[in-house]
C-alpha cells in the first residue's frame, strides 16, 4: 500500500492523483511540494526520499558527507587562479 495515500486519506482528488503518480514514479515533486507533503505527515522531507529500511541516522551521515564533499569542491574551485583581464565572453 502507498504510505502517503494511506496516511492522508482525506486529500482532494487532484492531490490524491498527484501523490499516486509520485509513488508510482510517474511524476517527481519539487522541493516545495516535498516539504508540504512531509509537513502534512509530520516528518522531515528527507524521510520521503530515503531508501526503505534506512534509519534517519544513516541518512544524516550521508547528508553530512555530501555537505563536506561539496564544501571541499567549492573551496577548491575558489582557490584556483582565474585569468586576468578577460571580459564576460572570455576574450582579452
Amino acid at each position: 500500500m502507498y504510505i502517503v495515500l494511506a496516511a492522508v486519506p482525506a486529500m482532494d482528488k487532484i492531490l490524491h492523483y498527484f501523490v499516486k503518480c509520485v509513488e508510482r514514479g510517474d511524476k517527481w515533486p519539487g522541493p516545495a511540494t516535498l516539504a508540504e507533503i512531509a509537513r502534512g505527515l509530520g516528518i522531515e522531507p528527507y524521510d520521503l526520499l530515503k531508501p526503505e529500511g534506512a534509519s534517519s541516522r544513516e541518512v544524516r551521515k550521508v547528508v553530512a558527507k555530501l555537505a563536506r564533499d561539496i564544501s571541499a569542491l567549492v573551496n577548491e574551485s575558489v582557490k584556483k587562479p582565474t585569468p586576468k583581464n578577460k571580459n564576460a565572453t572570455g576574450k582579452a
